[in-house]
């Protein structure tokens, strides 16, 4: 899932290969927390992004989860298997993102399914919790609020 780009290259007199791989530290320090810069490189674009991903375990792996997203972060993210109590997930920071909603066990241990949102972004959640059943069904929902685009 991480972003490392890889350049291969075949110099066709000596048959090398030259692989230009950059370090964690660089991919570390191009990563950017800070919420001013979230969509810098998607601001002249429309494309919108979901991304899900069954994380089995979200509470150790937050900053090599937001280091895998490189240059395409997508605006709204979806985990299942979060492995979270409600008090839990509700510290998980995921700078820039927001938590939206989520569902959590109560009697077992792990599943659990969230969606965290930009901090840009404005919705309302959907309440599906007649429908849920742990180990069964562990869904929660939201529902974006768009604005409309002026189109010339």
């Amino acid at each position: 899932m991480a972003c490392l780009k890889t350049t291969k290259q075949i110099n066709t007199n000596t048959k090398q290969i030259n692989t230009n791989t950059p370090s964690i530290n660089t991919l570390i320090n191009n990563h950017n927390h800070s919420h001013r810069n979230i969509f810098k490189q998607h601001s002249n674009s429309s494309k919108f992004m979901i991304y899900h991903q069954n994380i089995q375990g979200i509470s150790k792996k937050t900053d090599e989860f937001l280091i895998s997203f490189c240059n395409n972060r997508p605006q709204i993210v979806c985990l299942t298997e979060h492995h979270l109590t409600a008090e839990e997930i509700n510290s998980i920071n995921l700078d820039p993102y927001k938590l939206g909603v989520y569902f959590c066990r109560q009697k077992y241990k792990y599943g659990g399914a969230c969606i965290y949102i930009s901090k840009f972004l404005e919705f309302s959640t959907i309440n599906l919790e007649k429908y849920h059943k742990e180990k069964d069904l562990e869904i929660c929902a939201l529902k974006l609020t768009c604005k409309q685009k002026t189109i010339q």
